[in-house]
């Protein structure tokens, strides 16, 4: 019966301290498991502050594909942006390779707000200017 007891105990803590599987993130939140993003990809819209949140064991860093920020979060560290410009925002941590994400601010290819997608002005299907 004691037995049975520690391993209930044991079971109940593991499910309590287990946060990358909890469903209630907030909406504009990303949080960083082991070896990815959650969402790897947010759709928002312009000003919106995201904020990242290390909720695993291990040392993320924060590197924009663009330079707009290059943060070290140990586990159960944090940091914010407000994103006031459209576009797509890639990030990644560097130090985990393949764990990425993005941002998407605005209706890009009409993305936001349930939109098809489609051509953009250079005749391209991303929104960037293909060389043609």
């Amino acid at each position: 019966m004691k037995g049975l007891l520690s391993i209930s105990l044991i079971l109940l803590l593991l499910v309590a301290c287990d946060d990358e599987n909890d469903d209630t993130r907030p909406e504009n939140e990303v949080w960083m498991s082991t070896n990815s993003f959650l969402p790897a990809s947010l759709e928002v819209s312009q000003g919106t502050t995201i904020r990242w949140l290390n909720n695993s064991s291990v040392t993320h860093n924060l590197v924009s594909e663009t330079g707009l920020f290059n943060e070290l979060l140990n586990p159960g560290g944090s940091f914010s942006y407000t994103f006031d410009d459209d576009g797509v925002f890639n990030y990644e941590c560097t130090l985990h390779p393949g764990m990425t994400g993005s941002i998407i601010v605005g209706n890009v290819n009409g993305s936001q707000n349930g939109g098809e997608g489609g051509d953009d002005e250079d005749g391209g299907e991303d929104g960037y200017d293909d060389g043609y």
